[in-house]
């Protein structure tokens, strides 16, 4: 279903000569294979054709993902971010690399980072 601020005919097809809307932007609406509804918008250019030409250019733009497979590859990286752990609560530079809150020697806050800044892996530093 397409949607624009433009007055049309009996047969939903937009009369000529009308002046541009004063509010240019256009959607379209969809619904899924799975009958999840999805929609696309946008006021970004001046008229409202040439914003409905920017949402077939998008929409075109994920056809060709998805006929190339480049969406299997995005549900396969999402889902590795997906297993990911979620952040524990935010941890002060101190107790990352481990410098107790009085040390107050800049030399040796900075050997300590140095130190666990050339560990193999940064796992390490749990």
């Amino acid at each position: 279903m397409l949607s624009a601020n433009i007055l049309t005919r009996l047969d939903d097809l937009s009369r000529s000569g009308e002046k541009e809307p004063d509010d240019s932007g256009a959607a379209v609406y969809w619904w899924t294979r799975d009958d999840a509804r999805r929609a696309m918008a946008t006021d970004l250019y001046s008229t409202v054709a040439d914003n409905l030409a920017a949402i077939a250019a998008t929409l075109d733009a994920m056809r060709a993902i998805e006929r190339h497979g480049g969406a299997q590859i995005l549900d396969r990286a999402f889902t590795g971010f997906a297993a990911l752990d979620a952040p524990a609560a935010k941890r002060h530079w101190r107790d990352v690399i481990k410098v107790g809150p009085l040390e107050q020697d800049m030399a040796v806050t900075r050997a300590t980072y140095i130190s666990l800044f050339r560990r193999p892996h940064l796992g390490q530093m749990k």
